[in-house]
């Protein structure tokens, strides 16, 4: 019995589309369409996604979005905490503050190669976010949890 070429590139793309990998969400968050996630502090909201990506990925970039926000707000220092070691996010400075509005605030973290990001993170990891909205400094921690991947949830 032949199998038909497209029974078998179906079937080859179900094996390396599910990549064992990490995804994480955001708990004790709003979910939203497509991924997205939202949660309501006080004088703005963020959102952000789920963060997936391939097995020994080294790195992580985050993009957090403010919204309903009536001052500016900036991203003074991100760090992300593992049951590992706790390390800092580099913040570009086109991305480290919004006027009232809102906009993009991003951090991203280098863990060094041969360090996969699934071996930092494990099961979970906190992103903490020192911001500073108008004139007050202001702390928001995000819990990171990781959940299956490829719609085995």
């Amino acid at each position: 019995m032949r199998i038909p070429r497209p029974a078998v590139l179906v079937a080859f793309l179900l094996v390396v589309a599910c990549d064992p990998g990490y995804r994480l969400q955001p708990t004790a968050w709003k979910a939203e369409k497509s991924g997205r996630w939202s949660q309501d502090f006080e004088g703005f909201s963020l959102s952000t996604r789920t963060v997936e990506g391939l097995a020994g990925e080294w790195w992580l970039d985050l993009t957090f979005h403010v919204y309903a926000n009536s001052q500016p707000v900036s991203l003074k220092l991100a760090t992300l905490k593992s049951g590992t070691a706790v390390y800092d996010g580099s913040i570009g400075p086109e991305l480290a503050a919004v006027p009232k509005g809102g906009g993009p605030l991003a951090a991203s973290w280098r863990f060094g190669e041969g360090h996969g990001i699934r071996d930092v993170i494990r099961d979970s990891a906190t992103i903490e976010l020192h911001l500073v909205v108008g004139s007050t400094a202001q702390t928001v921690a995000v819990l990171y949890k990781q959940v299956p991947c490829c719609g085995s949830e």
